[in-house]
């Protein structure tokens, strides 16, 4: 929550509180719920610092094991934050948080899939299909609730 707190708050890092605190999460990962982890790697991204690539690594694999957990904020949260942080991406998570989301379509934001959509484009990866399919049709649902960043970040992501 303190990384949290720094990002929303627009407060420049200070690298040594930030490595100190990347250090401290890599030995507690598996205390770690969905909404901590995919709040500690937006907030690493919008702080704009370096992320520890054990940390990554560790929040990765968190991930997965608790991916049931994440909701839809959470899934576009941390694929943007893994995207933001430039993370070479790994089949792995993407697939499973790819699957979680099909599964949760219907909870997405207009602001969650234009972010996960891009995340995915800007990560290289090809999205399933499906995924590609069910965001397109939630797209359609809520695209009054769009504003003028999340349909070129979406029509961007599809292209």
């Amino acid at each position: 929550n303190l990384m949290w707190a720094l990002a929303k708050l627009g407060v420049e890092a200070d690298p040594e509180p930030v490595k100190v605190m990347q250090s401290r999460a890599i030995k507690i990962a598996a205390d770690f719920n969905s909404q901590g982890v995919a709040n500690l790697m937006w907030a690493l991204a919008t702080l704009g610092v370096e992320a520890d690539p054990e940390l990554v690594e560790v929040m990765i694999g968190r991930a997965i094991t608790i991916s049931n957990d994440f909701n839809s904020q959470g899934v576009s949260n941390l694929m943007w934050a893994l995207a933001k942080l430039g993370v070479e991406a790994d089949p792995e998570p993407v697939k499973v948080m790819q699957s979680r989301a099909i599964k949760i379509a219907a909870d997405f934001n207009s602001q969650g899939v234009a972010n996960l959509m891009w995340a995915l484009a800007t990560l290289g990866v090809e999205a399933d299909p499906e995924l590609v399919e069910v965001m397109i049709g939630r797209a359609i649902t809520i695209s009054n609730d769009f504003n003028s960043q999340g349909v070129s970040n979406l029509m961007w992501a599809l292209a």
